[in-house]
């Protein structure tokens, strides 16, 4: 019997021993797996030198088709209260396709409806495809039509900060469809981006016979003041090794640009743009804190007979914008408030992503808190203009950025709801 026992005894050992190993060649071989997941796969030859995803942003990418969209509301205290609505569509693609983990998604096409309270309407469809047929190219093309019945028009300096803007005088009509297309070109393992972009509208404006742009007009002291055709075409050439394009943990981008309108390209009038940018993320703290400092510095010049209502257009590798002024430059002066040949621009932001996400079926959502500080100059004023504020940011599936900006500066303050980091 006792020898029965100890036998016993032993099968039972052994198999816990034997339970006991399986158990952890199991969790060796998960481990494993998710370590495998985690990481991309090599990137093919002409996107070898680009940053892969970080491995948290790699482990949240959603693979294959998804939809995003929602109501839009905003504010903004040049347009007003803004209703709308847009609708994304994005193609992940497989996370065994070799650039998953280095493109922000395969394609992205939106729609977009809206219109404010006063008088601003924004339709767009647009759609983007980076690694094009999985090649080194990237091709973009947008349709827009945009009415704004209350455009805001500021002769060069200060002397406007005290007008009365809201009476009318410093309000203009414009309405215009515009199609834009462009090209792009990756070499040296797509850290070198080249981008061609054509961009067509037709103009229409209209003023009021008291109005500032009217007055001017009358003065042959501003160009374009009967509207027409206004077509630019852009080269620009950037440095790009950012992680993440639509909200990036480190990197950089240094780019320029050159972008001319002519009458012999069937423009109304012969102009010229230019600008120098470079924007900068880091992440001092990536094992405790996802914290990023990101800031930008750009510098943008102009000449020719630059038509009236262009003359606050910067022109960008990517998308051009406004300013300064507004919600992506000068948050808490209105847009487009300061105008002229040569201005400079600088924006820092402190981006802090609360750690728990949400999850809403396939969904997720994360919260960023963003305090930033913004400053800017043009050639015609005597200082430096300088805003603070501070920003909340929901990252959707994080291709989606739902931003809330409010900004203060020696005009008064905005708030705007939008789409997107400021840069």
């Amino acid at each position: 019997m006792p020898q029965r026992q100890s036998i016993a005894f032993l099968d039972i050992h052994s198999k816990l021993l034997i339970m006991r190993a399986t158990l952890l060649c199991l969790l060796i071989s998960f481990t494993i797996q998710l370590a495998v997941a985690a990481a991309p796969l090599p990137a093919p030859q002409y996107a070898a030198e680009r940053p892969s995803l970080s491995d948290e942003d790699l482990s949240a990418k959603t693979e294959g088709n998804y939809w995003t969209g929602l109501p839009l509301v905003s504010a903004d205290p040049d347009t007003g209260i803004g209703y709308g609505a847009r609708v994304y569509h994005f193609e992940n693609g497989a996370s065994t396709e070799e650039t998953f983990g280095y493109e922000p998604y395969r394609s992205r096409t939106f729609l977009q409806a809206f219109a404010t309270s006063k008088g601003w309407q924004y339709h767009q469809i647009s759609f983007d495809a980076p690694f094009f047929e999985h090649r080194p190219q990237r091709i973009k093309a947008d349709f827009i039509f945009e009415q704004n019945t209350a455009a805001n028009f500021f002769v060069a300096g200060t002397s406007t900060l005290e007008d009365a803007v809201n009476s009318g005088f410093n309000k203009y009509w414009i309405r215009r469809p515009i199609f834009s297309s462009s090209y792009e070109q990756l070499f040296f393992g797509s850290r070198l981006r080249i981008v061609g972009t054509a961009l067509v509208s037709q103009v229409k404006i209209e003023t009021t016979p008291s109005s500032q742009v009217a007055l001017l007009c009358a003065q042959n002291a501003l160009h374009g003041c009967s509207g027409g055709m206004n077509s630019t075409y852009k080269i620009s050439a950037s440095y790009d090794v950012r992680d993440f394009e639509p909200d990036p943990n480190s990197g950089f981008t240094l780019e320029g640009v050159a972008q001319g309108s002519s009458q012999s390209l069937g423009s109304e009038l012969t102009y010229g743009r230019a600008t120098l940018q470079a924007r900068g993320f880091y992440s001092p703290l990536p094992s405790k804190a996802d914290l990023v400092l990101a800031g930008r510095l750009l510098w943008a010049t102009q000449s020719g007979n630059t038509p009236f209502y262009d003359q606050s257009v910067i022109a960008l590798a990517d998308e051009d914008m406004n300013g300064l002024g507004g919600r992506r430059t000068l948050r808490g002066f209105k847009q487009n408030r300061f105008i002229g040949r040569t201005i400079t621009l600088g924006n820092l932001e402190a981006r802090y992503t609360i750690p728990h996400q949400v999850s809403l079926g396939s969904h997720r959502f994360a919260l960023q808190l963003v305090p930033f500080v913004d400053f800017g100059k043009t050639i015609e004023l005597s200082e430096m203009e300088k805003t603070t504020g501070a920003a909340v940011r929901i990252a959707w599936n994080q291709a989606t950025l739902i931003a809330i900006d409010y900004g203060q500066s020696r005009e008064g303050s905005g708030l705007y709801i939008n789409f997107g980091h400021a840069f």
